[in-house]
């Protein structure tokens, strides 16, 4: 009988520590602002609107720790058809040939997406990527409740699932190349907007100013710059998603990202050269329409 034991990631229980340590400093900065007006402020009032700015932290806290820290900081379990999820000295057995519903979020597994389960009894349970392995559970119900879900977002969410980690794992490997991502995202697009500058004219209208003009085309280079940055990110994980298909947990586990780098940078040498065809005939039609003035 096989068995499968997996958790919130640990990155995820970092954060949650964070948020709760960030809003009980923001809860505590709230009162000592509003108590220092005692001085100047009657008790009835000051202490209203104490009450009024801390509702919004309070809930917040109340939150993290009733909804949230349940749910990431249990013990999962799946033992042949029962999922066992403990928290604490509390345990929950949910026996997924019961489950009647299953459906998928509109974000894919690699934006945090997931998917929820509902059970004849009408409890529902929900499982986001940032849970390891839970495509467990949707292999499971592949096979017992194949009527649930087309064979095809099965597949789809399985292998999207299987693969998250080194998808993430690829894109901190992206980030720890700023210099790069500087250069691609504010230089690359900027020496566009400088040389467009340079070779245009707006006056100032009752409408906008020239400085939000220029705020304007900056975004619009900008924009243009990212969007062909998705479309070659899009592109690296087609072929990653490809290489990875059918591997086993161990082989994604130990994968080896050398072949990755070669990919990448042959990809970002394909970038630069559409964003800057992209730009240069924008910054012409830009010049175009607005042209310098001769003096």
């Amino acid at each position: 009988m096989e068995v499968t034991e997996f958790e919130y990631r640990p990155t995820i229980k970092k954060i949650y520590w964070f948020l709760v340590a960030l809003t009980i400093v923001f809860l505590l900065v709230l009162i000592r602002v509003n108590l220092a007006k005692l001085t100047s402020e009657t008790y009835i009032f000051t202490g209203i609107k104490l009450f009024i700015s801390v509702i919004v932290p309070l809930s917040i806290l109340f939150r993290l720790y009733f909804f949230i820290r349940p749910n990431i900081f249990s013990k999962y379990k799946l033992e042949d058809k029962y999922l066992y999820i403990k928290f604490k000295k509390k345990e929950k057995k949910v026996n997924l040939d019961y489950v009647t519903n299953l459906k998928f979020t509109l974000f894919s597994p690699r934006f945090f997406g997931g998917f929820k389960i509902k059970t004849d009894d009408g409890s529902t349970y929900r499982f986001l990527s940032l849970l390891q392995n839970n495509h467990k559970i949707v292999e499971y119900l592949s096979k017992a409740k194949p009527d649930l879900r087309a064979a095809s977002k099965y597949a789809k969410y399985i292998q999207t699932s299987k693969t998250v980690l080194i998808s993430w794992r690829r894109i901190l490997l992206r980030l720890k190349k700023w210099p790069l991502l500087f250069f691609k995202f504010i230089a690359f697009p900027g020496l566009f907007f400088l040389y467009t500058y340079k070779n245009t004219h707006f006056e100032n209208s009752r409408l906008f100013s020239e400085m939000e003009k220029l705020a304007v085309m900056f975004f619009a280079f900008f924009m243009v710059n990212f969007v062909v940055s998705c479309f070659y990110n899009h592109f690296e994980e087609m072929i990653l998603n490809t290489r990875t298909k059918d591997k086993t947990d161990e082989e994604l586990k130990n994968w080896d990202f050398s072949a990755e780098n070669i990919i990448f940078y042959t990809t970002q040498l394909l970038f630069f050269i559409s964003s800057g065809m992209c730009l240069f005939v924008l910054a012409k039609s830009i010049i175009n329409v607005f042209p310098a003035v001769n003096i």
